[in-house]
């Protein structure tokens, strides 16, 4: 964890030092890591990019994944949807997102 400012009404201030041992949340920081190391054991023959993941853990052959691949799922290419349909057809250009954000 590192040091960063407090948080007062959703907003932080960078001018106040955190709380000592004040937990920070890291969001997607762990993505790179986890595919660094997936990547390290396709080198290593211990994984193959285009096998079922399912072939390796059994319990992910649930709610249809039975034949996604790591490769898919480290290109976020796996077919599970992370949000509804129709969020697919929301305006997400930076003016309408910097717009919405102030």
């Amino acid at each position: 964890m590192w040091p960063v400012g407090r948080v007062h009404r959703g907003r932080i201030r960078p001018s106040a030092p955190s709380p000592t041992g004040a937990l920070v949340m890291p969001y997607s920081l762990s993505k790179s890591f986890v595919t660094l190391t997936a990547l390290a054991a396709a080198r290593d023959g211990a994984l193959a990019l285009d096998e079922p993941i399912a072939a390796h853990w059994k319990a992910y052959r649930v709610h249809g994944k039975e034949r996604a691949t790591l490769r898919q799922v480290l290109t976020h290419r796996s077919g599970r949807p992370r949000f509804p349909a129709e969020a697919a057809g929301r305006d997400l250009s930076p003016a309408q997102l910097s717009g919405s954000m102030r």
